[in-house]
């Protein structure tokens, strides 16, 4: 990256300790950055799971009660039916 800078103006070759450094310091803060964004990404990943599994068991939950509405139901109609003199 220095010699970049060299061929692109002189100058990083007047200052090239500081030069040095804040290219040091700017590869340090992009491997900082770089591991935050990877622990986010793995929180988020964590947290979408978590998400469809409590997705899942509602629509299954849901499900369940309305299988258990329309049984109800069924056998009061049934009772009707039998209860009905005729």
């Amino acid at each position: 990256m220095l010699e970049a800078l060299n061929a692109a103006s002189p100058m990083p070759g007047l200052f090239p300790d500081l030069y040095n450094r804040r290219i040091g310091a700017a590869m340090e803060r992009e491997a900082r950055e770089n591991d935050r964004a990877q622990q986010e990404a793995s929180h988020v990943a964590t947290a979408t799971a978590r998400t469809n599994i409590v997705e899942r068991a509602y629509r299954e939950a849901f499900r369940l009660e309305e299988r258990e509405i329309a049984e109800k139901e069924q056998l009061e109609t049934i009772e009707r039916k039998l209860s009905d003199p005729k």
